[in-house]
């Protein structure tokens, strides 16, 4: 009797254990969204990790900051990052950013934890 209650209760914890950790698992990943999607919902996102993709139209490095503006079908986005890229990623270059949403200086930005290259020349 005492091994079938141990058992039970074990697998019961288990199953507690792998469900939260998925929920843990589907939550932590910061949500895609469009460029148009971040404007039009702005105040939904303010302050979260969300990831975005879009053509680099503008690109500024100085020496302790850099700047991309990139586009999707309509909309722009500035994306601010300090550390040195990796490639240098120049205009026309298709990229996915994923960085905290956030105002500075009454600009809307992203500022990148991680950018990737999706079609860089």
């Amino acid at each position: 009797m005492k091994n079938k209650t141990l058992t039970l209760v074990s697998l019961i914890i288990s199953l507690i254990g792998i469900s939260l950790l998925f929920l843990i698992a589907k939550t932590s990943n910061p949500e895609e969204l469009t460029i148009s999607e971040i404007l039009s919902n702005t105040e939904d996102h303010l302050g979260k990790e969300i990831t975005t993709q879009g053509t680099i139209i503008k690109a500024t490095y100085k020496e302790n900051i850099n700047f991309l503006n990139i586009k999707d079908n309509s909309s722009k986005l500035l994306i601010v990052f300090f550390d040195d890229p990796k490639i240098q990623l120049k205009k026309n270059n298709i990229i996915k950013v994923t960085g905290k949403l956030q105002f500075y200086e009454s600009k809307l930005e992203i500022l990148a934890s991680e950018i990737d290259c999706i079609k860089c020349s």
